[in-house]
């Protein structure tokens, strides 16, 4: 069946089978809704013939923003809480380095091999089982600093095939102790929310941080977020562009228009004058 002869009723009929809860109905709706964008992103289809979505089952979970005074007590914290771990010091804080500086998977900076990374041209190559082809981003001159000298000191050019980032024994990082380790950073650091254990900010946070961060200082520079926004999206492998979109829900720095508003304009005390409030703006 072509695309163009999909309609909404066919649609329904697939996801209404017997027995499907409200669980299965969501993954097969939101299957269904990234393949229909993807191919809308190409022009293949004009719009969407999706069925509006069933109520109930929301989620109300927000990824959790670390401030950069976070990352850096993350970062600080990571010699007193590798001993005896199969990650170095060194790998641990070149891996948190990278999952910021790029806004990657998890298991995609896992997954990097030497060979995959070309600091001459400053650039990088990522696989996921989302794209077996891989997708080349650049990066930047902090962070390409970073990687060459763990490249020199760990000698990750020896081997083109082997684990860019590696334990000791020169194996591949588990997910799970990368995982267990970040978690235990994040306790002796403080760093932590209301809403108990599952609410946590985690590992894969930092990807949602990175795009945050990278949209305040956009906005700071008065950038065309019409413009920016699509570039983050194909940088973040994304299909569409309302995941990257979501983001700016997540961005402080786009309220700072509401609080001029709200400042006094005769003689009164504005609110950049408020050093805790910058700061905590600063931080964000």
């Amino acid at each position: 069946m072509a695309l163009c002869d999909i309609r909404e009723v066919h649609i329904e009929t697939f996801l209404n089978g017997p027995l499907t809860g409200l669980s299965t109905w969501r993954s097969k709706y939101f299957a269904l809704y990234r393949f229909f964008e993807y191919w809308q992103a190409r022009e293949k289809i004009s719009g969407f013939v999706m069925p509006g979505a069933r109520g109930g089952g929301r989620t109300t979970f927000l990824p959790y923003i670390y401030s950069r005074a976070e990352l850096r007590r993350l970062i600080r914290e990571i010699p007193n809480t590798q001993k005896g771990c199969s990650v170095d010091v060194d790998t641990f804080r070149t891996t948190l380095f990278f999952l910021y500086g790029t806004g990657a998977f998890v298991s995609e900076v896992l997954r990097l091999r030497c060979k995959d990374v070309n600091l001459k041209s400053k650039q990088v190559t990522l696989y996921s089982e989302k794209f077996a082809l891989g997708r080349m981003l650049p990066i930047g001159d902090d962070l390409c600093k970073i990687l060459r000298l763990y490249s020199k000191r760990h000698n990750s050019g020896s081997d083109p095939n082997g684990f860019f980032l590696r334990t000791c024994g020169g194996k591949r990082i588990e997910s799970s102790i990368l995982s267990a380790r970040f978690r235990k950073i994040r306790i002796a650091c403080g760093v932590s929310r209301s809403g108990g254990s599952r609410l946590q900010p985690r590992l894969h946070d930092l990807r949602h941080t990175f795009a945050v961060h990278r949209l305040t200082t956009w906005l700071k520079h008065g950038a065309n977020m019409h413009q920016m926004i699509p570039i983050l999206s194909a940088y973040l492998g994304q299909v569409g562009l309302a995941s990257a979109e979501r983001y700016l829900q997540l961005t402080p720095e786009r309220f700072r228009t509401q609080l001029k508003l709200l400042s006094p304009r005769n003689g009164k005390r504005r609110w950049r004058d408020d050093p805790i409030l910058m700061r905590f703006l600063d931080q964000l």
